[in-house]
């Protein structure tokens, strides 16, 4: 079982951000799309989501989970386009950047 699942209420809040990460995310999106070319990202997905609809175990051994998975995947390029536009605008808000 996911840790997640355990412990909902401590998940659910940013565990990885520093403090100067949560005072300045817009620094973390910034060096994010530094690093990582959002059609790099897209394909990683796609790779991710293939190797997931195509296998016959849980949990995606049912219709219903793929297509839940395949919407996720959607969400999830929509989040990262935003986040890839929200860096280009503020990359004079990142610090690393003066």
């Amino acid at each position: 079982m996911l840790p997640y699942s355990e412990h909902p209420i401590f998940y659910n809040h940013s565990i990885y951000l520093s403090a100067e990460q949560k005072n300045n995310p817009y620094g973390v999106l910034i060096r994010f799309f530094q690093d990582h070319r959002l059609v790099d990202l897209r394909i990683h997905l796609s790779q991710v989501s293939e190797t997931c609809l195509s296998s016959d175990e849980p949990p995606f051994d049912e219709g219903v989970k793929r297509a839940d998975l395949l919407y996720y995947q959607q969400q999830l390029e929509i989040i990262l386009e935003a986040a890839f536009l929200v860096a280009q605008l503020n990359q004079d808000k990142d610090p690393d950047n003066e």
